[in-house]
């Protein structure tokens, strides 16, 4: 991404459908992103890299979830925060 350390705070609109494979990767200011319910799919490593995440907040109920792999979120902080609907 050519703006990758200018990015930090992204908000997904709904009807967005999937986040691609590597689509934030190395976003180093990334701080908070939004996720609306239409998303079903994330792909690998979308979120690779961005070290200063510290929330992701899913508007997708916890049941329909998508699956992701492990460089979904490689190099996150264990501190970031998944935040779902109850």
């Amino acid at each position: 991404m050519q703006y990758s350390d200018k990015v930090n705070n992204v908000v997904i609109e709904e009807g967005v459908t999937s986040i691609g494979v590597a689509a934030f990767k190395n976003c180093s200011q990334l701080t908070s992103v939004n996720i609306p319910e239409s998303v079903a799919i994330i792909g690998n490593e979308a979120f690779y890299g961005c070290s200063s995440l510290k929330e992701v907040v899913s508007h997708i109920p916890e049941e329909q979830l998508p699956s992701v792999s492990d460089s979904t979120f490689y190099g996150v902080d264990n501190d970031c925060v998944l935040k779902v609907p109850l």
